[in-house]
This record gives C-alpha cells, sequence and structure tokens, in this order.
C-alpha cells in the first residue's frame, strides 16, 4: 500500500508499507522534517531551500535556508539509524545562539535563526 501526502505548499511525500502504522509513522517522520517546507520563520517569504553543509571534520547539517533574509532552520540528527528531527531548543552543544539562552530552552522565531554580522552572534 502506498499513501501521498501533502506537507506542505512545495512538498508532497509519499510512504509505502504493509500496515498503516508502518505508513503512519513513516508519514509523521516526513511530515516533521519536510513539513517545515512552508515559509521563513524570520520574514515568511516561501523562498526556501534544502541546505546540506559539511565541515572540515566530516559532520554534516542540514537546513533549511531563506533566499530571502538569509535565515536558517536546523535539524538534527538521531544516532540510532540518522532520522532527522527539527531543532526547536537550544542544546548544550549548540552553537547557535551560544551563551543567549540556556540548554532545553526554546529557540525564538520557530527556531529560524540569522547570523548578524554587527553583534557576531545568530538570533
Amino acid at each position: 500500500m502506498k499513501v501521498q501526502v501533502k506537507v506542505s505548499p512545495k512538498v508532497i511525500v509519499e510512504a509505502e508499507g504493509t500496515t498503516q502504522t508502518t505508513i503512519f509513522e513513516q508519514l509523521a517522520s516526513m511530515q516533521e522534517v519536510f513539513g517545515q517546507f512552508g515559509q521563513c520563520g524570520k520574514c515568511k517569504s516561501d523562498e526556501l531551500q534544502f541546505i546540506v553543509r559539511e565541515d572540515d571534520k566530516k559532520h554534516k547539517y542540514y537546513e533549511i535556508l531563506c533566499r530571502k533574509c538569509f535565515a536558517k532552520f536546523g535539524f538534527g540528527q538521531k544516532s540510532d539509524g540518522g532520522a532527522l528531527f527539527p531543532r526547536r531548543k537550544e542544546t548544550e552543544n549548540q552553537s547557535v545562539m551560544q551563551g543567549q539562552l540556556e540548554a532545553g530552552a526554546k529557540l525564538p522565531d520557530g527556531g529560524w535563526t540569522r547570523y548578524n554580522l554587527q553583534t557576531k552572534k545568530s538570533e
């Protein structure tokens, strides 16, 4: 059995499985990630794109970038298989918002951040 669901104005996902629960779990996971691809949390633009960055230590960073105001929405990666999840809270080792929020605090603008050149911090 296959199911297609429109999770945002620009994204349709497809899940396949033999049981409804299997398909439901797949759709829930995909909607949590790809449902963020609607509009920027800072400027409300729909000019968004998926970005995958890699640092010199080969760590990959999965983000959605607003092409209008250059805000980013980051995703974390689960250690047990690599599934992505939206980053909406400050973590102990997160470089975004460093020093501005305590671990576990909700990020402003639903998790969307933009680097401020003047203050040299993400906000």
